[in-house]
Formats: C-alpha cells, structure tokens, sequence
C-alpha cells in the first residue's frame, strides 16, 4: 500500500511541477506569430474595400452602357418597321417584331412625331429628361444624352 500511495506521490508532484513550468514558459516562436493582427487585417479590409468601390461604378457604367446600347437597336427596329412612316407610334405593327416595346430600356416612354412625310424618334436617355444636346455632353455623362432617330437614321447618338 505504501508502495501506491508513494508512487501516486510521485506523480502527482511531476504533473505540478509540468504544469507550473509549462506555464511560466513563454510560447515558443512560430506560435506566437501564427495569426494576423488586428492592423494587418483592416489594411486588407480596406484595400478590399477599395477594389469593391472600383467594381461597383464600372459596372454601373457598364449596366448603362448596354442599356443605352439596347435602347439603339430597338430604335433601328423600329425605323426599319416604320417603312411607310405611319402617323402614330402604336400604327407600327411589324410582322418579324410582334409589337413594338413600349418603354425604351430606362423605363421612359418613346416620343415620336410625324409631320411633312418625316417621322422623329426619340429616347430621352437615363434621365428621362429632354436634353442636353451634344456634342460636348456625350464625354461627361453619355447617357444622359437623348437619342433621336430621324427618317431611318441617327441624328443624335454616341459615336463609340
């Protein structure tokens, strides 16, 4: 019995003097510094961030661009459609388009005039504003712009 308690005794005193060493000890290197700080990690955030807001208005630019882009071919749909030049907007009725759409690609309704045996189709663009004209304001914000379609053929549209 002496033999157990002696051994348990024994034991028990290597497993405080491991745990007391083990906890004076400082870590060793590569543990220390297996982690990012806080510092390393807001630069990342922040330099993500900024490719965030890079992305954000080019695609922005982009969604205009194909809208404007869109709203052209549906305008030379249209004056392909208008061969005899009709009167009115909803008299065009082409068999290869079904109906004409309604809104151009912004959501503002189309304006059309007929006079003189010479029709005018026009988009007013992303602002759904008559105006501005170019040429000068295609540079600063090209989707402002209007678009207009004379007898077939553009007389006001960007050039690229």
């Amino acid at each position: 019995m002496q033999d157990v308690v002696g051994s348990r005794n024994t034991l028990s005193h290597a497993l405080r003097t491991r745990h007391s060493v083990a906890v004076d000890q400082p870590l060793p290197e590569e543990r220390r510094e297996a982690g990012f700080s806080l510092i390393e990690l807001l630069v990342v955030l922040a330099v993500v961030m900024i490719i965030g807001m890079l992305a954000v208005s080019q695609f922005l630019t982009a969604f205009d661009r194909s809208r404007q882009r869109s709203t052209m071919g549906d305008m030379r749909s249209i004056s392909a459609a208008n061969g005899s030049y009709a009167t009115d907007l909803p008299d065009i009725a082409p068999y290869y388009l079904g109906m004409i759409p309604p809104v151009d690609r912004w959501g503002y309704g189309w304006q059309y005039e007929y006079g003189d045996g010479e029709y005018t189709l026009a988009s007013t663009g992303s602002d759904g504003v008559d105006g501005p004209l170019p040429p000068a304001v295609w540079q600063n914000n090209p989707f402002e712009c209007d678009l207009i379609v004379q007898n077939g053929a553009f007389f006001q549209a960007p050039t690229s």
